[in-house]
């Protein structure tokens, strides 16, 4: 008896890693083919395989690179699009913030050794959650005269 429960909880156990190892697969196959179609100036390509993507944040599955590298081309669509669509910075974001809570050390060491190329990206979107994180206070309101 004890045989056959260890041998099914083996058998689950095998199952749910292969199921890993495939969505980790199918992740790395899919941010390729959208950091290529963004490459080769695809925009419409690129967007919806980032947005098939975004439904992988949530599962907790992916790496901190992983989300790092989906915030980047986030960004990268974002510049693209000539039109004032800030929905793939609000992706972005939610990609930085995923990366930091998967795994904060690699996030930092992603976001801190990016590519050259990447650079803009990088430090534009650590301004903004930055930002959005601990905002600045506004100034105190200035006298209308001086006094004297």
């Amino acid at each position: 008896m004890k045989y056959h429960i260890i041998l099914t909880l083996s058998a689950i156990l095998m199952a749910v890693n292969v199921s890993c190892a495939d969505h980790a697969a199918r992740f790395e196959t899919n941010i390729s083919e959208a950091e290529q179609a963004l490459a080769d100036g695809q925009l419409t390509e690129a967007q919806s395989l980032t947005d098939a993507l975004d439904a992988d944040i949530d599962a907790g599955t992916l790496s901190a690179v992983q989300l790092g590298r989906l915030s980047l081309v986030h960004m990268k669509l974002n510049e693209a699009y000539t039109h004032d669509d800030f929905d793939n910075v609000g992706k972005a974001v939610a990609c930085y913030h995923a990366a930091f809570e998967a795994d904060a050390d690699s996030a930092r060491a992603f976001y801190a050794d990016c590519a050259v190329a990447d650079i803009p990206y990088c430090m534009t979107l650590t301004t903004i959650v930055k930002n959005i994180d601990d905002p600045m206070p506004w100034p105190e309101e200035e006298p209308d005269s001086i006094p004297m």
